[in-house]
């Protein structure tokens, strides 16, 4: 026998009934084991029980057959709640919309005739002026010593600057140009109604200027007719021969009705200048009464958001038992792991809750 033919001979009995791979085969083809210690981790009867890849198969959840289409109805709420806000801004402006609608149509018209009721009164005004400067100058002649007029002068004006200072020299409303940060965004609950509080005096503020502003034409013919009634009143005095007494306060009197002619016309310069008041203060108003709407209606977003988390809140508690299972439900079948969910509920994304204009 050659040397061959002999190894031949020794493979074939040292593979008898084994296959090429060295394993046992039955007649049915499958695979025998010989070691116990050798399992088919595809068989769950000889499946290793510590065997990692094993508990994650039996955990998995069966894959989805669509995309995640669970609904958190807590997401409701954030169009219910932005639906408060916006209908609480309408209530708030539709309030203001009287005021504001009568506020323009006098404004229009003061604006119209405030001009022409200055070029009007001008005449008056430079000849009363004209008529105090001649009363004085008489009752300063008429009294006894230079000096008495100078001491009252001193006096006066000492007098003058203090009640100018506790009182104000000007009866007008003084408005500095007004530009409000209409984003609220950033607000909460506290903040809002805080900001609300101040946008709300500012309102009132402004209105009251307003009204001011609105009554200058009526006051400035008032103011004219009384300095006109106070330098008669002097004239006639002055024409009684008073003592010396009488002319003192004669002087003062004189004194207070040129105060009273300097401020016939409000401290306003020109016309422009009492229009571009008017104007500024009707701006800064209807801008106070924007940020006012919209801190009314970020107010109700905010109050209906608590009232819903707490509403939320109460119905979990009520129903612990339901409220997990229908947690494990919808979590198992959008395939989430346990250990990929906490067990909460999403809070809404309240992003842009009222319109910002």
């Amino acid at each position: 026998m050659s040397d061959d033919q002999s190894r031949e001979q020794h493979e074939g009995q040292t593979n008898f009934g084994h296959g090429r791979d060295g394993h046992n085969h039955n007649g049915h083809g499958r695979e025998c084991h010989d070691d116990p210690d050798v399992r088919d981790p595809d068989d769950p009867d000889v499946r290793d029980p510590d065997d990692q890849h094993a508990r994650e198969q039996e955990d998995k959840a069966p894959e989805p057959n669509q995309k995640d289409c669970r609904c958190d109805s807590s997401t409701i709420d954030t169009h219910l709640c932005k639906s408060e806000g916006l209908a609480r801004e309408a209530d708030f402006a539709s309030k203001q919309k009287t005021d504001i609608d009568s506020t323009i149509q006098s404004y229009t018209k003061v604006r119209k005739e405030y001009p022409n009721l200055r070029k009007e009164l001008l005449p008056q005004v430079n000849e009363i002026t004209e008529q105090l400067e001649r009363v004085q100058e008489r009752i300063r002649c008429a009294m006894p010593k230079n000096t008495t007029a100078k001491r009252l002068d001193e006096a006066f004006e000492a007098i003058l600057r203090t009640v100018e200072k506790c009182a104000g020299s000007l009866p007008t409303c003084v408005v500095e140009p007004c530009d409000f940060d209409l984003d609220v965004r950033g607000l909460e609950l506290v903040g809002a109604r805080r900001k609300l509080a101040e946008y709300e005096g500012k309102m009132a503020t402004y209105r009251k200027c307003m009204l001011e502003l609105l009554e200058e034409p009526t006051n400035l013919s008032a103011r004219l007719a009384a300095s006109v009634a106070a330098v008669k009143t002097l004239a006639e005095a002055l024409a009684a021969d008073p003592d010396a007494d009488k002319l003192k306060q004669l002087y003062v009197e004189a004194r207070v009705a040129e105060r009273d002619v300097k401020l016939i016309w409000s401290g306003y310069n020109s016309a422009s200048e009492y229009v571009d008041r008017l104007c500024l203060t009707l701006d800064c108003w209807l801008a106070a009464v924007d940020m006012a709407t919209i801190l009314t209606g970020r107010l109700g977003v905010l109050e209906c958001r608590e009232r819903s988390a707490a509403k939320r809140c109460k119905e979990m508690a009520d129903n612990i038992v339901g409220e997990t299972v229908m947690r494990y439900e919808r979590d198992r079948a959008a395939g989430v792991r346990p250990a990929e969910s906490d067990g909460t509920q999403s809070e809404p994304d309240f992003a842009d809750d009222v319109a910002i204009r």
